[in-house]
């Protein structure tokens, strides 16, 4: 089986590196942000059930339509 490299071991500094490296680190926050808007999404969803498909306040409505907005922006970006 093949050892996978640590991208700071024994790596060449050049261009390509630096670019590799900036795509393992958005890769990261990509995964942060991501997590966010799963654990956004099932709170919503939970509160949704509870209250039988009512808010519990205005702002749940509000918070709501920005989670579709924020989805619909990463489908369209990865789409």
């Amino acid at each position: 089986m093949e050892q996978s490299i640590k991208m700071d071991q024994g790596m060449n500094p050049g261009p390509y590196y630096t670019k590799c490296c900036q795509m393992e680190d958005l890769m990261h926050e990509a995964e942060v942000a991501i997590n966010r808007l799963n654990t956004g999404t099932e709170r919503m969803m939970t509160e949704c059930v509870n209250n039988r498909g009512q808010p519990d306040t205005a702002y749940s409505e509000i918070a709501a339509d920005l989670m579709i907005q924020k989805l619909q922006q990463v489908i369209k970006a990865i789409g």
